[in-house]
């Protein structure tokens, strides 16, 4: 399969197991194979999967008990500044609102959330996405490769 048509690799978390499971439902019905979906309604273990770099895109609940959507949102930026992440929160303020934009996020949205408004802008994001794949692909050449593989022998050194 070509890489830019490959399922997108997407998190959701809501310490609202309902919640997440409705939202994972909603986007793989909506979009079947674009989105290769990872819920989790336990924040602590979302952390431990931002880490690693291998989502695209993030849909987060801002509020939980174990930690909050900031955090996550920081590790997802961390391991992958290209990470297109939508925050969620029940409760908005302006400051929430700004500090999450301030960090990275790509949206943010006010629960409850309509599912026609939330897939309006997981499609948009899933084009964001493809086009950032695109350019990636457009510069990958057998010399960037090369130092790619290169780096992380002269890091050990």
């Amino acid at each position: 399969m070509n890489h830019r048509n490959a399922s997108i690799r997407t998190l959701i978390v809501d310490d609202d197991n309902a919640m997440c499971q409705l939202v994972c439902k909603i986007l793989g019905r909506q979009f079947g194979d674009d989105l290769a979906i990872t819920g989790t309604n336990d924040a602590d273990m979302a952390m431990g999967l931002s880490h690693s770099g291998q989502f695209e895109l993030c849909v987060t609940d801002l509020n939980m008990p174990s930690a909050n959507g900031f955090k996550i949102l920081k590790l997802l930026k961390k391991a992958d500044p290209l990470t297109q992440v939508i925050m969620l929160t029940a409760h908005p303020e302006e400051n929430a609102i700004k500090s999450a934009f301030s960090m990275g996020a790509a949206d943010y949205m006010i629960k409850p959330v309509h599912a026609i408004e939330l897939c309006s802008c997981i499609e948009f994001m899933i084009a964001r996405i493809r086009r950032f794949r695109s350019e990636i692909l457009r510069y990958e050449t057998p010399a960037i490769r090369e130092v790619h593989t290169a780096a992380p022998r002269l890091e050990a050194t």
